[in-house]
């Protein structure tokens, strides 16, 4: 009888482990397992809009993603290290001027909203990102520079407001300070920015800058927006090439750009309403000019192939009447005068120099552009 006992307890007990091991099981599997409710969705390495930038790789590489052009080939700071800005100071511990310093690889976000005023413009090292995106950052420096990207390589300036550099007054008269100048460097991507009211210009390439791609930014409230080369520098100039797409001109005077003696793709833009012209090559420039939506208002030209004047800067100083080669292809214009190539079969073929996807032009191209241009 005890025997009997003995072996009833003994069966009981395995069969309390064989239960408790399957509990242990089909926990595990509940921990491990997605709900029968539908799949886990893949996660994204993009940050969503709104969400702030952190420089972590997975938002490194979502936005290294979206380069096109002669700047595609930019890094920024990729890799390197990842410095916050904390401070709203021009200068000091914490502050943007401290952070763009020096040629070591440098990703920098910030750690909240900030409103910077320069007192002096601010130069940006090589291998330099600065990164905006959900946040709202704005640069401004009455009397003085914006962005100096002087003698750099591989630099990044994403998700920025900049606005009121130099005198503004004097935006016609060309007061020098713009908001970001380029010169002499190497490897620029300018994305999702929003520019306005500058003494000069929004963005001047010069000194032989090449390698540049400005996209998906918005300009505005401005005279003068936009030029690439000089005559100040044109032997440097010829050496330019820039990539200029997804862009929303809105409502400023002329130069969208302007071009001289470089190389620039101009497609998927969006013009709306400029006071003397829209787009400008002049003095030996090639332009290839792609899919852009040309909305007309005060001024019915959209597209000019020759200096204006004699040609001559504002100092009587040099002076070069030649015109500009242009090749336009799928532009649509609205209420503009037709576009009026100039020696088209001089100008190079972006196809054979970068890969690329140009978007028909038309309505839903300017209702993209002018919804998703601008900081993100």
């Amino acid at each position: 009888m005890t025997t009997r006992r003995a072996g009833l307890l003994t069966l009981a007990g395995l069969v309390l482990v064989v239960l408790v091991a399957l509990l242990v099981v089909v926990v595990v599997r509940h921990d491990r397992e997605p709900p029968e409710a539908g799949p886990t969705p893949a996660p994204s390495s993009a940050a969503p809009t709104g969400v702030p930038a952190t420089g972590s790789p997975a938002q490194q590489r979502a936005l290294l993603a979206e380069r096109v052009g002669y700047g595609a080939g930019v890094t920024g700071g990729a890799g390197g290290r990842v410095v916050r800005v904390t401070s709203d100071a021009d200068d000091g511990p914490g502050t943007l001027r401290e952070a763009v310093q020096g040629d070591d690889p440098k990703w920098v976000v910030f750690s909240g909203d900030a409103s910077i005023r320069l007192d002096s413009g601010l130069a940006v090292g090589s291998n330099t990102t600065i990164d905006g995106r959900g946040r709202s950052v704005t640069l401004t420096g009455p009397g003085t520079d914006g962005l100096l990207l002087d003698g750099v390589s591989n630099v990044v300036v994403e998700s920025l407001t900049l606005r009121d550099f130099g005198d503004t007054a004097k935006t016609e008269k060309n007061d020098m300070p713009d908001a970001i100048h380029l010169e002499g460097a190497k490897g620029v991507w300018i994305d999702h920015n929003d520019l306005s009211r500058t003494g000069d210009k929004l963005v001047a390439v010069s000194g032989g800058s090449s390698a540049v791609t400005v996209s998906w930014n918005h300009f505005h409230d401005q005279e003068q927006t936009f030029q690439i080369g000089n005559q100040a520098t044109s032997e440097q100039s010829a050496d330019q090439t820039v990539t200029i797409h997804h862009n929303f001109f809105d409502r400023n005077g002329y130069r969208m750009p302007v071009i001289s003696y470089g190389r620039a793709h101009v497609f998927d833009n969006y013009y709306l309403d400029w006071r003397l012209y829209a787009v400008r090559a002049e003095r030996r420039a090639q332009v290839y000019l792609e899919d852009n939506v040309f909305e007309a208002g005060r001024s019915k030209r959209a597209v000019v192939t020759k200096p204006g004047g004699d040609g001559c800067n504002d100092t009587l100083t040099r002076c070069d009447s030649s015109p500009g080669a242009l090749r336009s292809v799928g532009n649509v214009v609205d209420g503009a005068k037709r576009i009026r190539e100039s020696d088209p079969g001089s100008v190079f073929d972006p196809a054979a120099t970068y890969r690329y996807e140009a978007e028909p032009a038309g309505s839903s191209l300017a209702s993209s552009v002018e919804s998703g241009a601008g900081p993100r």
